[in-house]
């Protein structure tokens, strides 16, 4: 429901020259970040937070579902982390296009 109102909110009106979220926050939306992935896409996410990289016991990438973009400047998306069964935030991911 989120990303369909995203989605409606990203749209421009007819006679507008504004969208309704540009009307909200003042801002103008960043179409490649919006739409740089669609809901339930399959992602690899990147964990930038990770203290010692060379350590194998800490996951430096999650398989993740897309769900909705946050609306921040840096293309920030919802995702649901399959690996731990979370909802997480992620601003570094790759598309997985082959299965």
């Amino acid at each position: 429901m989120v990303y369909v109102v995203c989605r409606l909110n990203t749209k421009l009106r007819t006679g507008s020259s504004h969208t309704p979220l540009g009307y909200l926050t003042g801002h103008k939306t960043n179409y490649n970040n919006e739409y740089q992935l669609a809901f339930g896409d399959l992602v690899i996410g990147f964990n930038k937070n990770n203290v010692n990289k060379s350590s194998i016991d800490v996951s430096r990438s999650d398989r993740c579902i897309a769900l909705y973009p946050t609306g921040n400047d840096t293309g920030t998306w919802k995702m649901y982390n399959l690996n731990t069964n979370e909802f997480v935030t992620k601003s570094q991911f790759k598309i997985i296009k082959d299965l």
